[in-house]
């Protein structure tokens, strides 16, 4: 598995225990509002007010914590919400975003204390980055926001494949690598399958200076999908126990299943832990359309390690 690499790290340490770890993330959709338009996207939710978001981060006390959307830097108090994540004693607060902001937003947020940029890059060039949000005039903006964010902090940049890009992946993700991120996500969207091709052409030196890329292009060069559950896979996500996704008042399984449109695990308030431990007991993903379909392979392969050390 992976070791304690950003926020999406999945290492086997929280295998160990997972009903009683320190909770180890908290996902925050605080607005569904985003000035992109791509066309993967399932961005639900609400509005999240302040009241809710400093509520819900001081009932979890997660370890870490990620800021998210639809387009977070939309949400007018997200520099306030950042410095009280901080001063609760977070250790990496994460901010999901398109990259359009202006930069000396994204330094004001660095500042406030956001340790970990997760910046959605679909293109390789202008047009297609057209194609992809509907603005092109965004290409060069996006790319140094990423390279000077990057000099400064650990800066991942997710890739979402579609019909629309897939053919491009190659060149997505050089580009990316010579911008100067610490990590690359490769991920074909939910309504494109399972699979990506091509990644044996990535150059190898490429792939091993991001641990994240490297773990999944090792998975589709075994033969993995990157999406659904195999025969073999565990009936049980231990994930729920110890990561939340919360939007408004209620809190969700993950973040899949969330823009999917499943149901709530439950209300945000005193026993969402024990909650989500009766949600992991009782739900089985292989009977699950969503966990079968879409669960992505670090969270099956997380899954299997919690079964095996049970």
């Amino acid at each position: 598995m992976l070791e304690d690499i950003g926020f999406y790290t999945l290492s086997d340490a929280r295998c160990e225990d997972p009903e009683h770890n320190q909770m180890q993330r908290c996902e925050l959709i605080l607005t569904n509002r985003c000035n992109f338009a791509c066309p993967y996207c399932r961005n639900r939710g609400e509005e999240m007010t302040m009241t809710q978001a400093v509520l819900t981060l001081e009932a979890w006390q997660a370890k870490n914590v990620r800021f998210s959307g639809g387009e977070p830097t939309l949400w007018k108090p997200l520099d306030e919400l950042v410095l009280h994540a901080k001063n609760m004693g977070a250790q990496r607060i994460a901010l999901s975003t398109n990259g359009s902001a202006h930069l000396t937003t994204y330094l004001h947020l660095l500042n406030r204390g956001v340790n970990d940029f997760s910046v959605s890059f679909d293109a390789c060039c202008a047009s297609e980055q057209g194609e992809m949000a509907g603005k092109a005039e965004q290409f060069d903006h996006l790319c140094n926001n990423i390279r000077e964010l990057s000099k400064r902090t650990y800066v991942t940049v997710g890739v979402v494949l579609t019909d629309t890009n897939a053919d491009s992946m190659f060149e997505i993700v050089t580009l990316a690598h010579s911008l100067g991120v610490a990590d690359i996500r490769i991920i074909p969207a939910a309504q494109n399958g399972a699979m990506i091709k091509g990644v044996e052409a990535i150059p190898q030196h490429v792939v091993d200076a991001h641990p994240i890329l490297k773990h999944r292009v090792v998975n589709l060069l075994a033969g993995l999908p990157v999406r659904s559950l195999t025969d073999s896979d565990s009936t049980r996500c231990y994930l729920p126990m110890d990561d939340s996704i919360v939007s408004g008042n209620y809190h969700y399984p993950c973040v899949i299943k969330f823009r999917e449109g499943c149901e709530p695990v439950g209300k945000v308030g005193p026993t969402m832990r024990a909650d989500r431990i009766k949600w992991s007991e009782s739900h089985n993903t292989h009977k699950d359309p969503i966990c079968k379909e879409f669960c992505l392979d670090f969270c099956a392969q997380h899954n299997n390690t919690c079964r095996r050390m049970a």
